[in-house]
């Protein structure tokens, strides 16, 4: 007693006391090495109890569950109809356009501009495509894969875009596409490079090339010196043939409607169109303030026609009015035709300023072709116009391309219609 005693008193380890009491009990003393290896002992052979059952366990509750798995899908095979054979792609060589299957696949066509020969180029923003129409209504894609969507640069189906929405052609036959924060140039054989911007960086900054910003641009014309013009949001932007990027009206980050010159100016802040006439006279389709605005060369811009009141009523200037218009395109007599989209109407506008609906019934969206007085359009959005005075247009809500003949008889040209709902 007096041993345990004083071994408590002066806190000896555990395995001296264990062997004080095996002493006091008449039984040898194990010593530190024999209490930790029988307690390690026993632990270990506890730890390997579990382990050794539930190892056999575990694999017979998983081949259990496999099993059961197994028969569900074979059940499930069993009953559920055969799969339909995969869609058969076209024939496609690297770098060249292939035909469409059907004349009707446009998801949402935005932007569209004409050549020379009579073909039509369109931008499908939903698809992620630039297609080319044959004056016989033939359609190809030029660049780009339905579906695929990014950045990239390359020849025909190689090619990617973000959001196409504005092009524009030059005298060379290139085309020009507003793509998200980028300007894009598509050479007549499909080969897809970035001219200005970079897709990641959205900004405002002028620059040479991709050390240039943009925010959102929506639409693009090109002058007859090659210059390119860019609908920003907020301002309007130029390009030189050198592909120095500037701001040529309105200012960064400051929405408005006021005329002005230069950064004094105003427009709103979503998107516009714009064209540029054979006079250098810039025309942008202020969507959101519902006008149309002149700006000259030496950057001063005024109200050409429509005001700040939403409306359909034809008349001279600022006495019109019109409804989100969107598209423009300038013929070679200075008249100005306007995709006015939420009247879904076709406006046309002389160098006078006067103001006349060239096909569609303002308030009755629909794609009934026939005569002007007849036709009806549902949101179009892109207009353009040849050397003969055919006006294309963009279709939008109806996921077509339109003809207007000089005559004044609106046709489908590629598209079957079916109405698709945009927001606006």
């Amino acid at each position: 007693t007096e041993i345990y005693t004083l071994s408590l008193h002066d806190a000896l380890p555990i395995y001296i006391l264990a062997d004080l009491h095996r002493i006091q009990e008449g039984k040898p003393p194990v010593g530190p090495h024999g209490v930790a290896r029988s307690l390690r002992d026993n632990m270990q052979r506890a730890g390997r109890f579990p382990a050794m059952i539930g190892v056999p366990v575990c694999v017979a509750v998983l081949g259990i569950v496999g099993w059961l798995l197994w028969r569900a899908e074979t059940q499930r095979t069993a009953k559920a109809p055969p799969a339909p054979a995969p869609a058969k792609m076209l024939p496609m060589s690297v770098g060249s356009p292939a035909a469409t299957a059907n004349a009707d696949l446009f998801q949402v066509p935005w932007g569209v501009a004409v050549d020379g020969a009579g073909n039509v180029y369109v931008a499908d923003s939903e698809a992620g495509t630039i297609s080319k129409i044959s004056p016989a209504g033939q359609v190809t894609t030029l660049a780009g894969r339905a579906g695929m969507r990014g950045p990239g640069d390359g020849l025909g189906a190689n090619a990617s875009f973000i959001i196409p929405r504005g092009v524009a052609l030059d005298k060379a036959g290139n085309l020009y596409v507003t793509d998200a924060y980028t300007i894009r140039k598509a050479t007549p054989a499909g080969a897809v490079t970035t001219l200005a911007g970079k897709p990641e960086y959205p900004g405002t900054t002028d620059g040479l090339g991709s050390e240039a910003r943009f925010s959102w641009p929506s639409a693009v014309a090109v002058d007859g010196e090659g210059n390119i013009w860019i609908a920003d949001r907020y301002a309007i932007r130029k390009i030189t043939l050198g592909g120095q990027v500037t701001t040529f009206a309105g200012s960064a980050g400051h929405a408005g409607s006021n005329d002005g010159t230069g950064a004094n100016a105003r427009f709103s802040d979503n998107e516009k169109g714009i064209a540029v006439d054979g006079g250098g006279n810039i025309y942008v389709a202020d969507t959101l303030n519902h006008m149309i605005r002149k700006i000259t060369p030496a950057g001063a811009v005024t109200r050409f026609a429509g005001s700040l009141r939403q409306g359909s009523a034809d008349g001279l200037g600022t006495n019109a009015s019109f409804a989100s218009p969107c598209g423009l395109a300038v013929d070679t007599q200075g008249v100005l035709y306007v995709a006015d989209a939420s009247n879904h109407t076709i406006r046309r506008i002389t160098p006078a300023g006067i103001v006349s609906t060239l096909a569609g019934t303002a308030g009755s969206p629909g794609s009934t072709d026939g005569p002007c007085s007849r036709a009806l359009f549902n949101q179009p959005r892109g207009i353009a116009v040849d050397g003969a005075g055919n006006v294309f247009v963009a279709d939008s809500g109806n996921r077509a391309i339109r003809k207007i003949t000089p005559a004044g008889i609106v046709t489908t040209l590629a598209g079957r219609p079916s109405p698709l709902a945009l927001n606006r």
